[in-house]
């Protein structure tokens, strides 16, 4: 029974861990994104 518990436990916990590390990832590079196309326009805008 504990053996089987622990199993679960470290399962979860994997699990949850990847989940936070892709949504952590997918979080950074959308707001990388947003900065760059923000930024080129606004440096596009200043050279016109």
């Amino acid at each position: 029974m504990v053996v089987g518990l622990v199993v679960v436990v470290v399962v979860v916990v994997v699990v949850v861990g990847l989940v936070v590390v892709i949504i952590v990832v997918v979080v950074v590079g959308l707001v990388v994104v947003v900065v760059a196309v923000v930024g080129l326009l606004l440096w596009w805008l200043l050279w016109l």
